[in-house]
């Protein structure tokens, strides 16, 4: 099979436009674009890479200079082999079939493209006719179109009243194509002439345009005049409308040309002698803009049998039934914040939340796709739950910051998913578009993170209560994906996310899923990550952590090597002051104690606080470090034993003095160390200290559990893992990441997979190894290596215990911590459970919903990209109509 991405470049220069000849346009065009370039097939020997559609944008990026804007569409289609569609692009050919119609072609059910797109082949024979003079070929794509067709033509006339018959489903094409049941919403069309016949000393084939209109812009008033009489000169004045008409709006003036001649009609837009050609001298000296409209006559035939009929746009919002954005509105309509007449602030919200809702109901009743506006939906449904728990003036606060990047990131949703839709494509060239994310691939992430939340959220068992989640997945400004909470603290219950994603990796479908796997594994499924074992397993990790500190720190202050066993006991001691300490900051006689002027109802609420949220990582990570901070500062006795010792040595040396002054050094020595593992330097973040150190333990915790969770969903291979953590590090610049605490994360995660258990279901065998050697990608072997060989010395035991580091060197960097038997092994072994508590409650029940999940991941291993984009059509429309479902359940009880 030989898969086709053929790019098509439709420029725009306009207001104002450039002055010199385009010479890498293949066709000038008529209307809202000025040119259309054709560009070649970016799959390599027809081999489907999405991540060339990025490089390619980047290419066309570097190569604006700031005279015209452009827009790319992705055409797509799989063949036997290259031959057919490349002869189709042939110059001859071209030349023989000079005028190009390219339309962007909408079905009126979208969720049955797959059926449609079956008689592709068919359709495109039925439109072709070389004795009438037309061809024709289609493409899938991955915009809001369903079909993109590019009808050649050896003259304008026929070409044109073929896709206006197209259109309209009527006329001369109807008959042709009544025996396929095809039912458009709408179409929109780029007419264009080959600039080589535009140019040429011989033109296309001679016919009469019955009516052209040229709206123009004035460089200045009544400049239009000089380009009236112009054109008066080259086509004869018998063509000419007796006088040009004013105009209000964008344009100033309207020319009309009634059946003017090809001849005479092209020699208006030849490249530099053409007057109403950009690069011409009259034009920049006496015009801002030109759009030229070539009217044709049509036939207003019904088709026989009626299967093949264009649809009014306005035919989408006429049901009896209220649209889902209306109800939605009427909602918030009633909430007494919306309503507040007091609160400017309110006010603003109330415009800016109605703004968007009003967006929302264009979407729902025009032909934009459904599943633009329905993944919007959702969250703006538990926006409103969540606004209904905002009552102190802090909750307040915290609602209106986070309305405003909810707000952001529906805007750049919206902006990215309409680029490519026929409203968009007339808008006016000043509107700046950063993102050009395929329209179906963003909903498409969006569709495999509801459907995986909704996954991960049936294992939820805690306390019997089940919590909601939506996520809004859009394109931004960052080099790498990310995810934030919006609302959080407002409510545990309901939460909402806004999942930033490079444009570069929306590409690269297999990395998005594993990544995608890995962020929503952070926030859903809060029972896998086992939180109160994880606070356990920080407990014993710090306080290791911190005495061996302390251990490296006095290497040569001590007159005598220290028992290995006392520095055990030590560990020990720390670890049950910690768990104590901890216990007691959560206490109302501690909040009492530390805060001043605090209620006794305040005090209730913040102890009922630190008891359920305490588990919680950031909450943790304060928790802890307050907590051994107040033990290290607290406690010199808990090293008295290196005092006393000190002492005792050196007096039986019998010298008293000496043996007191030693001891005074001594203290000194272990306040110092004290200041320096709780101090976080300003100047180094990420020297070896309290904080430094939690904020890694704490990173590596959540890190790989999340990939657990990604890799036991999906079941992911060790390569596919390994490759992606690397492709993620490399698309940042971090071409080498084998020295880095990149390497201690996969190594837990492989140590956590590699261990069959005794009845887990899903785990990487010896083959997973094999299969990296044999694949030939080098980076995947030389990190795999690099991991076995950590593995080995640091949970295998193959190598003897090391020697305690150099002190310079392990105080300089905070990572060193990790490289710690005693620390990987818990870590190791908390992922272990949270595997365990995965596969237990990964049900029968819910088996299913999984197997949907592994097989849309497994859609990226298409070699036929008509089949990838007609499954991912179908995983969107799937999706579509459960939002929808639910949706319509939701604000149905309100």
């Amino acid at each position: 099979m030989y898969n086709i991405c053929r790019p098509f470049i439709l420029h725009n220069d306009f207001l104002p436009p450039s002055r010199e000849v385009h010479q890498d346009w293949d066709y000038l065009s008529y209307g809202y674009y000025d040119g259309i370039s054709v560009g070649k097939n970016l799959f390599s020997e027809g081999a489907i890479d999405l991540k060339r559609l990025w490089k390619y944008s980047v290419e066309r990026s570097t190569l604006m200079t700031g005279k015209c804007q452009e827009q790319v569409i992705f055409g797509f289609r799989s063949d036997e082999d290259e031959r057919w569609e490349n002869s189709f692009w042939d110059e001859n050919v071209q030349k023989k079939y000079p005028f190009l119609f390219l339309s962007l072609l909408q079905f009126k059910n979208s969720e049955k493209t797959t059926e449609f797109c079956k008689e592709c082949r068919e359709f495109e024979k039925a439109m072709t006719n070389e004795e009438e003079g037309y061809r024709a070929v289609t493409y899938l794509t991955l915009d809001n179109s369903d079909l993109i067709l590019i009808l050649l033509s050896r003259n304008y006339l026929s070409g044109a009243e073929l896709v206006d018959s197209l259109h309209r489903g009527a006329g001369s094409i109807a008959e042709r194509i009544s025996l396929f049941n095809w039912s458009l919403c709408y179409s929109f069309t780029v007419a264009s002439l080959y600039r080589e016949i535009l140019n040429g000393d011989n033109g296309p084939e001679e016919e009469i345009l019955p009516f052209v209109y040229i709206h123009a812009i004035e460089q200045s008033p009544g400049s239009v005049d000089h380009i009236y009489n112009q054109i008066k000169d080259v086509v004869g004045e018998e063509y000419l409308n007796k006088e040009k008409q004013s105009t209000l709006g964008c344009n100033d003036e309207l020319i009309i040309l009634k059946d003017v001649p090809w001849s005479k009609f092209r020699l208006l837009y030849q490249d530099n002698s053409g007057i109403l050609n950009h690069s011409n001298e009259f034009y920049q000296n006496y015009l801002t803009g030109v759009t030229t409209i070539i009217g044709t006559p049509h036939e207003m035939k019904k088709v026989a049998n009626g299967r093949f009929i264009r649809v009014s746009e306005s035919d989408k919002g006429k049901t009896d039934s209220e649209s889902l954005s209306s109800m939605l509105r009427k909602a918030f309509g009633k909430m007494d914040l919306i309503n507040n007449t007091d609160c400017v602030r309110c006010h603003n919200l109330k415009k800016d939340l109605y703004q968007t809702l009003n967006v929302l109901q264009r979407f729902e009743t025009t032909f934009f796709s459904d599943y633009v506006f329905r993944t919007l939906l959702m969250p703006l449904h538990m926006v409103k739950n969540i606004m209904e728990k905002a009552h102190t003036i802090e909750e307040k606060d915290k609602l209106f910051e986070s309305f405003y990047d909810l707000f952001k990131g529906i805007s750049l949703y919206a902006q990215n998913s309409v680029k490519s839709d026929r409203q968009f494509t007339q808008s006016l060239d000043y509107n700046i578009r950063i993102y050009q994310t395929p329209v179906k691939l963003n909903a498409f992430y969006n569709a495999y993170i509801y459907n995986l939340k909704e996954y991960l959220n049936s294992m939820e068992n805690e306390q019997g209560v089940l919590h909601n989640y939506e996520f809004i997945a859009c394109p931004g400004i960052t080099d790498n994906m990310q995810v934030r909470e919006l609302f959080d603290s407002l409510t545990d219950e309901e939460k909402i996310f806004i999942a930033s994603i490079p444009e570069n990796q929306m590409y690269d479908v297999r990395l998005m899923f594993v990544m995608l796997s890995h962020e929503v594994g952070h926030f859903v499924g809060k029972d896998i990550r086992n939180r109160k074992i994880r606070v356990k397993c920080i407990e014993k990790i710090l306080s290791h952590v911190t005495i061996h500190y302390y251990r490296i720190s006095l290497q040569g202050e001590l007159p005598e090597e220290i028992p290995e066993g006392y520095w055990k006991g030590l560990e020990k001691e720390l670890k049950t002051r910690l768990k104590e300490k901890m216990e007691q900051q959560k206490s109302s006689d501690y909040i009492r104690k530390r805060y001043v002027d605090i209620s006794e109802e305040e005090i209730k609420k913040l102890e009922k606080d630190l008891e359920k949220y305490g588990v919680y990582s950031s909450i943790l990570n304060l928790l802890l470090q307050e907590s051994m901070k107040e033990i290290l500062e607290e406690s010199e006795e808990l090293f008295s034993y290196l005092l006393e010792d000190t002492f005792m040595v050196t007096m039986k040396k019998a010298d008293l003095k000496n043996a007191e002054r030693e001891r005074k050094k001594l203290r000194r020595k272990i306040q110092k160390i004290t200041n320096e593992w709780l101090t976080d330097s300003p100047w180094n973040k990420t020297m070896t200290n309290l904080s430094a150190s939690m904020d890694l333990l704490i990173e590596n915790f959540k890190e790989c559990v999340a990939d657990v969770i990604g890799i036991l969903t999906l079941r992911l291979s060790m390569f596919d893992y390994l490759d992606s953590v690397i492709q993620s590090n490399s698309d940042q610049g971090r071409i080498d990441i084998v020295n880095t605490k990149a390497l201690v994360r996969c190594a837990l995660v492989v140590y956590c997979m590699e261990n069959p258990g005794d009845d887990l279901r899903y785990y990487w065998s010896d083959k997973e190894i094999q299969v990296i050697d044999e694949s030939g990608n080098g980076r995947v072997r030389d990190f795999k290596n690099a991991i076995c060989e950590f593995l080995d010395e640091y949970f295998k035991g193959k190598e003897s215990p090391k020697k305690l580091p150099e002190i310079a060197a392990y105080k300089k960097s905070a990572v060193n911590i990790l490289y710690d038997s005693s620390v990987l092994q818990q870590l190791g072994g908390y992922l272990s459970v949270c595997r365990r508590t995965f596969e237990e409650r990964n049900s029968k029940e819910i088996r299913s919903q999984q197997k949907e999940l592994i097989n849309v991941y497994k859609l990226q291993q298409e070699n036929n990209i008509e089949t990838f984009i007609l499954g991912v059509q179908k995983y969107i429309f799937d999706y579509q109509n459960v939002v929808t479902e639910k949706m319509g359940e939701l604000v149905g009880e309100n």
